[in-house]
């Protein structure tokens, strides 16, 4: 009986020692089998290995990625794709995918979501393809040169793109296209690899990033910080937005903001978790001078905008076409003209923002321009 224990024993210890010495060689010849096996639609060459045991990953010098209709998606070069294994548990389970790594000195895809959210990709378990696609969750994106051509419904996004990686891992893409209808360019870098998207827990830290963007006669600025980009994670630096209207720069993120004459404004950004924070504002809109403190909570169903708008003066005619102001009164007597409100428009989001004025013009020789002004706005 003791015999037969130490010789169970010794083939255990020879088993395990195999699986060892096969997978830090990746095993060689059977990587390419389980992985078309697995039914993802990933499809790599016959040099690929796959490690299991310690820091799981794939090492792919060629890998193509397909849809259930045998649709391109994806070809990429040289690719590391590295995870965890409770991730993977979990997104067995009904989360987003997440993965900790995803590498290659080329990649070109394809993404599209319908207005369902709805993807080709094989992101989600077999079983669930009718269900809206979550965005994957990747702590580290690392493309030395890339492409991509995206048509998002939900994200109201239709693009092209090309970023690259360089050797210091300092990271630039570029965008040009149409987000919710406007024709919008990008151009961003960061001073490290940047997250796609970025869990709450990840503990990701932060790198530096520049983003420009134009659309049209408007552009916006930021330098600073953040954790991730596509959801803009931890993001905190210097803002500066100048354009013909306030309008025209929300409507692109779905933010509704008064049309007013041409402007320019700075102030610190910050974002996490849902919440926007716009601090530290200085403004000019036409002939008026306005600061403030703002924040703009997207967690509700409907958005909140709340803060504090202070600074003066502030004329009444530089948000004339927010009120009517900008023509003239149809009937004698009238401070305002008459002019229908846009009621949908202002259903987008509530507001509760406290006013303090140094002096509000109206823009009437009949009425003295008042100082001070004390209020409230609710919407």
């Amino acid at each position: 009986m003791k015999t037969a224990v130490v010789i169970a024993g010794a083939a255990v210890l020879a088993v395990g020692a195999i699986g060892v010495a096969l997978d830090r060689a990746g095993w060689p010849g059977l990587a390419p089998r389980l992985v078309a096996r697995s039914g993802q639609g990933l499809q790599v060459d016959a040099d690929t290995r796959l490690y299991l045991l310690w820091n799981p990953r794939l090492q792919a010098p060629q890998a193509h990625v397909f849809g259930p209709r045998g649709e391109p998606l994806a070809e990429a070069l040289d690719v590391v794709l590295a995870w965890r294994w409770g991730d993977l548990w979990d997104w067995r389970r009904g989360a987003p995918l997440r993965l900790k790594l995803v590498q290659a000195q080329s990649l070109s895809l394809l993404w599209q979501r319908d207005a369902d959210g709805r993807t080709a990709w094989p992101l989600q378990p077999h079983g669930t393809a009718q269900a809206p696609t979550p965005l994957p969750q990747i702590e580290q994106l690392v493309i030395r040169n890339g492409s991509a051509h995206v048509d998002d419904a939900p994200m109201q996004l239709l693009a092209d793109a090309r970023f690259e990686t360089q050797a210091d891992n300092h990271w630039k893409a570029e965008l040009k296209g149409r987000l919710r209808g406007q024709q919008l360019a990008l151009d961003a870098e960061a001073s490290a690899g940047l997250a796609l998207l970025s869990p709450p827990e990840a503990g990701v830290p932060p790198v530096k990033l520049r983003v420009a963007l134009s659309q049209g006669p408007e552009h916006l600025s930021f330098a600073g910080t953040a954790t991730s980009l596509l959801d803009a994670r931890g993001l905190d630096g210097q803002l500066q937005v100048r354009g013909s209207s306030l309008a025209a720069v929300g409507r692109p993120f779905g933010v509704t903001l008064p049309s007013t004459p041409a402007f320019d404004l700075t102030g610190r950004l910050r974002h996490d978790a849902g919440v926007w924070q716009l601090g530290g504002l200085r403004a000019r809109v036409g002939k008026s001078r306005l600061g403030g403190d703002f924040a703009f909570d997207t967690r509700p169903a409907r958005p909140l905008l709340s803060g504090m708008l202070r600074g003066g003066p502030l004329r009444l005619a530089d948000l004339g076409p927010a009120v009517g102001a900008d023509a003239a009164p149809s009937r004698p007597g009238r401070l305002l003209p008459d002019r229908p409100f846009d009621l949908p428009a202002l259903n987008a989001m509530d507001a509760r923002v406290a006013v303090a004025l140094s002096q509000l013009d109206l823009g009437t020789p009949r009425l003295e321009p008042l100082a001070p002004v004390n209020g409230s706005l609710v919407l």
